[in-house]
């Protein structure tokens, strides 16, 4: 064992093959195969000797399928890659057709619902701002009338010769040539439900703006119908605060309400004026003609409890007698 500072200690300290570093040259280094007890890696032969196998396996089989492949086979399986791909294509565009129809269905109700609701409105809500939706309600029937009629078609591979590689071939261009119209379609179908989706919403905001006009009107419809009663006038505020509070198609039956509660506080409001314009005039006394022919009752027959019978007039059809007429004097002469 050497000692430290001796004469050849610093080199057995050294392990096999080291180099002094400005020994060393660039590029050229050392391949170090061995372990630290100098021998090779059995583990790292394995290793090598498996990926070389790997590889040269794969290539192999490669070589393989082409050499034995079947070109039934190989023409079916590009004939069934083809029909996913136009099963999938075709998938797509019944949902988009199934979306739209949708959507066409809901502004159909809103037309219809709005048909009914906006004109009761009238002379309820600002007449500009129920316009507006007047407006916005025809562009919406418009965007779905006529209603596009968008078909998706059925892919079938039809009879073929399973065994004719041309035979699958051309089962096969078939198909492309199918998948080749389908982007189309779906372009049209997302484009039509696109204008359908903006009247949609365009309707829905102008709805919204009348609600939120109806919290403004409100207070002065109270203030113009203050004869009314109490009752009354809370309807109206109830019905106003639900369409405050209410959006979107919902709107129809809050402002149905508060249309009815508004027609009924005009009404009894109507009533009420009416009957305080009505003048109040005493009927006339009826004054029963008297007899000139009847005496005036005594103190003591007034007072008596029998009732006095007044004299009846003689019946006008009672027949007259005339009197007889005077015998006419005759003078005698002598």
């Amino acid at each position: 064992m050497s000692k430290i500072g001796a004469p050849g200690a610093i080199d057995h300290a050294r392990p096999a093959g080291w180099s002094a570093p400005e020994a060393a040259v660039a590029g050229n280094r050392p391949l170090n195969l061995v372990g630290s007890s100098g021998r090779i890696s059995l583990l790292s032969i394995v290793v090598a000797v498996l990926a070389i196998f790997c590889v040269v396996a794969a290539v192999a089989l490669g070589i393989y399928r082409q050499v034995t492949a079947d070109p039934v086979d190989a023409a079916m399986a590009s004939l069934v890659e083809a029909e996913s791909q136009v099963q999938n294509d075709l998938q797509g565009l019944a949902t988009a057709v199934a979306l739209y129809a949708q959507t066409a269905d809901q502004a159909d109700s809103l037309v219809a619902a709005a048909g009914q609701t906006l004109p009761s409105l009238t002379g309820k809500v600002e007449q500009s701002v129920l316009s507006a939706a007047v407006a916005a309600r025809d562009a919406l029937a418009n965007a779905v009338t006529p209603r596009a009629d968008f078909e998706v078609p059925v892919y079938e591979r039809g009879a073929m010769d399973p065994t004719s590689v041309a035979a699958i071939a051309r089962a096969t261009d078939k198909a492309w040539a199918q998948r080749v119209g389908i982007p189309d379609r779906l372009s049209a179908v997302r484009s039509e439900r696109s204008e359908v989706v903006r009247a949609v919403d365009e309707f829905i905001a102008r709805l919204d703006a009348v609600g939120q006009r109806v919290a403004v009107d409100a207070p002065h419809e109270l203030d113009q119908n203050d004869v009314a009663t109490d009752e009354t006038r809370e309807k109206v505020a109830a019905a106003a605060s639900v369409v405050g509070q209410t959006t979107g198609a919902d709107l129809f039956a809050a402002l149905d309400s508060y249309a009815v509660a508004v027609d009924e506080l005009r009404s009894e409001t109507q009533s009420v004026l009416a009957e305080s314009t009505i003048p109040r005039t005493t009927s006339p006394r009826t004054v029963l003609p008297t007899s000139s022919a009847a005496p005036e009752p005594t103190p003591s027959e007034s007072s008596s409890s029998e009732p006095v019978t007044p004299p009846s007039d003689p019946p006008s059809d009672t027949p007259t007698t005339d009197p007889a007429p005077m015998p006419t004097p005759t003078l005698g002469l002598g």
